[in-house]
This record gives structure tokens, sequence and C-alpha cells, in this order.
């Protein structure tokens, strides 16, 4: 089964696993779902980019996510501008959810990772 939101993101079934184990997310994508790896845990952005490097290369160039959670306030001294750089030089791959941050650029979605 498909649906607007598994095509729009790449994934072969309209199947969305969140969890906070990379070689689950990495699964799930394989499988043709859309894994979503949980970002919440992540106390060292060098961990955080070792995990992302280990799905990118076990996901077989499937699609996978990233649910950031974003502070409720604002954090002083970054501007959108500053996300938007970030994000533009991410390999993070297009992720929607209710806690995740995403931006709609030319009608496709992409995900900002830290």
């Amino acid at each position: 089964m498909q649906t607007e939101l598994s095509n729009t993101l790449g994934a072969e079934h309209a199947v969305f696993g969140f969890t906070p184990f990379p070689a689950v997310a990495a699964a799930i994508s394989r499988a043709g779902g859309l894994g979503v790896l949980g970002a919440v845990r992540y106390t060292a952005p060098g961990e955080l980019r070792r995990d992302l490097d280990w799905i990118e290369a076990h996901t077989e160039g499937r699609p996978y996510g990233l649910d950031v959670v974003m502070p409720a306030k604002k954090v002083e001294g970054v501007t959108e501008a500053d996300v938007e750089r970030r994000c533009s030089s991410s390999r993070a791959r297009p992720c929607t959810s209710g806690t995740g941050w995403s931006s709609w650029t030319s009608g496709r979605p992409r995900t900002c990772c830290a």
C-alpha cells in the first residue's frame, strides 16, 4: 500500500517506523518503509553523525528519516538563516513527523540534522 506521503518521501510502502536504534531504522528502510531515527537521545554531534553514516551505509540507497525534537523556546543568537545554511550542507534524507522539524522547498521535503 502507498499513500501520497510515502510516494513523496520515496518509500515503497506506507510503513513509517520511529526508533532510537540505527539498525532498526535501516532495516525498516531496506524493507521498503521509512525508518526514522529518533535523535533526542544523542548528546554529542559526533555520535549522531556516526550513526547517520552507519544508516547511510546500510539502507541500500533507500530513504530514511531523522526525528529532531526542537526546543519550545527560540535559541538566542541562532537565526533562521543559520538553520537553513546547516540544512543545505546536510546529507539528511526527507522526514516529517509531529515532533520533527522540516521545511518545504520547491515542493520537496527537506529535514535538517545537526
